[in-house]
């Protein structure tokens, strides 16, 4: 709960602070699909079965200079590890995001989020002299960043769509009492979709 409370209130404190300005003007839709795995970075993305999710969001514009550029995005995932957990997680990001003038861009990011976890099998706490099965999941702090990069282009003079691919590392914790820190690494292909100006 207090994990909720303080991803929250990040999210409102940044929304408030950029209410009067440009900051929500034309915001793109962003949609990925990834390949989930836990271990060390750059560790584990290949192996099978792959563990498949779906992320959706958006960003918002900060500032943009002639070849960088720097946004906040807010996402919303799910993911399916099979025999291990079901994820469902909101994550906000800064975003440092350089494009040439032939449309190619990279950019790294680093934000926080919540991770709500379903386990695939039952587990058990100890409580009260007793163990006691654990069915409702978890949630949990996430803290991480990733590079990525793309192409983008206007299509018809109206719309701007910009295919991406991104890898992430995140650090979950608390993760339980006998281990404080789980990562995981993600691997997003997705695209980037917004009405030109």
């Amino acid at each position: 709960m207090k994990i909720t409370t303080i991803v929250s209130m990040f999210l409102l404190w940044t929304i408030g602070l950029h209410a009067q300005n440009d900051f929500f003007k034309n915001p793109p839709i962003t949609i990925s699909l990834y390949s989930h795995s836990i271990g060390l970075p750059f560790k584990g993305l290949a192996k099978q079965p792959l563990n498949l999710g779906i992320a959706v969001g958006t960003e918002f514009n900060y500032n943009t200079k002639d070849i960088s550029s720097t946004h906040q995005r807010l996402q919303l995932g799910w993911y399916h590890h099979k025999n291990l957990s079901t994820g469902i997680w909101l994550k906000t990001d800064f975003v440092q995001r350089f494009t040439t003038k032939d449309g190619f861009f990279g950019e790294f990011n680093a934000g926080i989020g919540y991770l709500h976890e379903f386990n695939a099998q039952e587990t058990f706490v100890f409580e009260n002299g007793a163990y006691q099965s654990q069915q409702q999941g978890k949630g949990t702090f996430l803290a991480g960043g990733g590079i990525g990069g793309g192409y983008q282009w206007t299509m018809d003079d109206k719309w701007i769509v910009a295919p991406f691919v991104r890898y992430e590392t995140w650090l979950q914790m608390p993760y339980s009492k006998f281990q404080a820190i789980l990562p995981h690494s993600l691997l997003h292909v997705g695209t980037r979709i917004q009405m030109d100006k």
